[in-house]
């Protein structure tokens, strides 16, 4: 809905913490808006714990029980997703703690910042990075696999001036 109010102004889209983003919503939102220099889904797109319990619980507030019902969200059952991100304009696209996610595909030639921080089940062989600008990419929390991808590609597809790069 956002994207058809301001498709033609919108270049900053803040989905952080936003626990109803789906990846097709992330997917509609990058090809309905063509100025978009900024997006932010972090945390947005997680896989649920696999000890979580489903119903009540009892929860402790000031030495009282209480008792609270944890709900569910089809959207967080399934931890396999893929994400296809394609824009001509986008800088910066941060997606940290994103561990639903196990496939990402990024074709973004302005893409000069990428944070993948805590993006636990993304899988090394799923990963292709076209970003031909991209400078600084934060991979904390990744595994080693995944970093290690991430630098052979960036080395392979960037230009001769942007291969500076820092892996945080």
């Amino acid at each position: 809905m956002i994207c058809k109010a301001f498709p033609h102004t919108l270049s900053r889209l803040l989905l952080a913490l936003c626990p109803n983003v789906t990846t097709r919503g992330i997917q509609l939102a990058t090809a309905q808006l063509p100025h978009l220099q900024l997006m932010d889904c972090g945390m947005s797109l997680c896989a649920n714990l696999k000890n979580e319990k489903k119903g009540l619980y009892f929860g402790e507030i000031n030495g009282g029980i209480r008792f609270i019902r944890k709900s569910s969200t089809s959207k967080k059952e399934s931890i396999h997703q893929k994400l296809i991100i394609k824009h001509g304009n986008l800088k910066k696209l941060s997606l940290w703690g994103c561990s639903a996610i196990d496939a990402l595909y990024v074709n973004c030639p302005e893409l000069n910042d990428l944070n993948l921080n805590s993006c636990t089940n993304l899988h090394p062989e799923r990963l292709l990075l076209q970003c031909p600008n991209l400078k600084n990419v934060h991979a904390s929390g990744c595994q080693d696999m995944l970093i290690g991808a991430i630098r052979n590609q960036t080395l392979i597809t960037c230009k001769p001036q942007s291969l500076i790069k820092q892996f945080v």
